[in-house]
């Protein structure tokens, strides 16, 4: 199953990845400093990906 991951200024293609929490470590991300979207739409990282799924990922930024 594969599934592309754009992030930053690129984007990657995964292999045997079941979930959004998968995909986004295969990528060598945080899961914790991104969201995810997939269709346009946030999703979570218990998501089960389907073949041919496009992710988004978005840096949360924060300050103060």
């Amino acid at each position: 199953m594969a599934v592309k991951i754009v992030h930053g200024n690129g984007s990657s293609e995964v292999d045997g990845i079941r979930t959004v929490e998968e995909a986004v470590r295969a990528v060598d991300v945080n899961p914790e400093t991104v969201i995810v979207e997939k269709d346009g739409e946030l999703v979570s990282l218990d998501e089960i990906l389907k073949d041919g799924d496009k992710l988004e990922l978005i840096n949360v930024v924060s300050g103060g």
